[in-house]
């Protein structure tokens, strides 16, 4: 018998627990949970840094893109100063996706439309399942990835947008084989529909038979308060399939393989290796993408009942920062309406845009610690943000790496669903205090009902 199979929230975070920000916003000050390092004049006119030179933000443990996207996305809009991010993460199953779903926002207009690029993605991100020919994508898509991991010079070539130079080499052989495994197209090698059963039974053990009951207890005492917006048919949905994002006709059948990791487990007695779905069960894949959005209208009720969902606002969300992204224009589409590219005849050869006011690199696992001292990073991030998941990072040697007048972002517990408030609101005191410990300060009081 297989033991220790994790907790709800996952061993490894494939999609954020708490909306995307524009880390750049100096309106973000207002409303959530911001330390500043020093005690000079801390916000300039484009409210973090000085115009005339580089931005540098490391980013520990967000679990996806998704502030990296609107960032940058807020990035091209407003003609703000070249911005370069550096991601860290726990595990490189998560970094295997990072260069999945920014290849997919980047590639040209002649392969992948905008609409379609945003369903593409929004599959991606948060379905157990996907239709044949999202499968059929993934296959194509991780023969050039793997392309892109064995050969720098070509990775430079093709896609300059992400630097993967600083991984290690065994990182870089981890990520093949990550990519090799999607290529993969026999469904019993990843039966993730029986795996997520598996989970849910061991989760629940006697509340099993009763779990739509467990759901909708979860939904309308944790959830709706929180995030009224996510339908409750929509997140009782997911718990029961592990499918958050329906728009297309045709059968979600077919695993994802993009969700798929590894996870050493005891079984009499002996350690195990389990591949499987060992992510998030919970707390969604709506909150990244589909709780907040400019767009007020998609948030607007009727009878105190939404008109549009967390579905509704994630493929909003994400159709306009790709498009932002893309073009520097404040995207126009009516609610709920995307107004599409039309494609060109298609290349069988990747093509993608290079922003050139940014650039992403990847920093290898669990590196976080030593950055302190390394020469190279002393001083250098105007930014850093720290998951909940990876703020014990937060220590005092890291005020190494922070730039004067430094923004330290700190991702609080308010959508961990299985928390008690209680519990929330003692992580909020104690990551003020580490933050405090490490030379910051903090922008304004903040609870646990902030999400940072």
């Amino acid at each position: 018998r297989i033991r220790n199979m994790v907790d709800a929230f996952g061993s490894i975070t494939w999609w954020g627990f708490s909306p995307a920000i524009d880390l750049l916003d100096k309106g973000i000050h207002l409303c959530i949970f911001v330390l500043f390092f020093g005690f000079a004049d801390l916000v300039s006119e484009l409210g973090i840094v000085p115009s005339e030179r580089e931005i540098n933000v490391l980013m520990i443990g967000a679990g996806d893109v998704r502030h990296v996207l609107k960032t940058l996305a807020q990035n091209r809009r407003l003609k703000r100063p070249k911005i370069k991010f550096y991601i860290i993460e726990n595990n490189v199953e998560v970094l295997a996706r990072h260069l999945l779903f920014l290849s997919i926002v980047l590639e040209t207009a002649d392969q992948l439309g905008l609409q379609e690029k945003a369903e593409l993605f929004l599959e991606l991100y948060g379905n157990l399942l996907i239709r044949q020919q999202v499968a059929d994508y993934i296959k194509t898509k991780s023969e050039h990835l793997i392309r892109m991991v064995t050969d720098l010079d070509y990775a430079r070539k093709v896609f300059p947008f992400v630097d993967l130079t600083q991984l290690k080499y065994k990182e870089r052989d981890f990520l093949e084989g990550v990519f090799k495994f999607w290529k993969r197209s026999d469904p019993a090698k990843f039966d993730v529909s029986t795996l997520w059963d598996q989970r849910l039974r061991y989760l629940l053990k006697a509340r099993y038979d009763a779990r739509l009951g467990v759901f909708d207890w979860d939904y309308s005492m944790k959830l709706q308060d929180k995030a009224s917006v996510i339908h409750s048919k929509q997140y009782k949905h997911w718990r029961e399939t592990g499918i958050a994002f329906e728009k297309r006709e045709g059968g979600y059948e077919l695993p994802n393989r993009t969700l798929a990791s590894g996870l050493i487990l005891k079984k009499t007695g002996e350690s195990v290796l389990r591949r499987g779905y060992w992510g998030d069960m919970i707390n969604s894949p709506y909150l990244g993408f589909g709780i907040e959005t400019e767009n007020e209208d998609l948030l607007k009720k009727a009878n105190n009942v939404h008109t549009r969902t967390a579905c509704d606002v994630a493929e909003y969300n994400v159709t306009s920062h790709v498009h932002e992204l893309l073009t520097g224009t404040k995207y126009e589409g009516a609610s709920g309406t995307i107004i599409e590219e039309v494609p060109e005849e298609k290349s069988s050869d990747p093509h993608y845009l290079h922003p050139v006011d940014a650039t992403v690199v990847f920093l290898p696992s669990n590196s976080a610690a030593g950055l302190p001292a390394k020469e190279k990073y002393a001083k250098l991030f105007d930014v850093v943000y720290f998951s909940n998941s990876m703020v014990h990072h937060l220590t005092p040697d890291m005020q190494a790496v922070f730039a004067d007048n430094a923004t330290v972002v700190l991702e609080t517990t308010k959508f961990m669903l299985d928390l008690r408030p209680e519990q929330s609101e003692e992580f909020v005191k104690k990551i003020i205090g580490m933050a405090t410990a490490a030379g910051c300060k903090p922008s304004k009081p903040c609870g646990y009902d902030n999400a940072h």
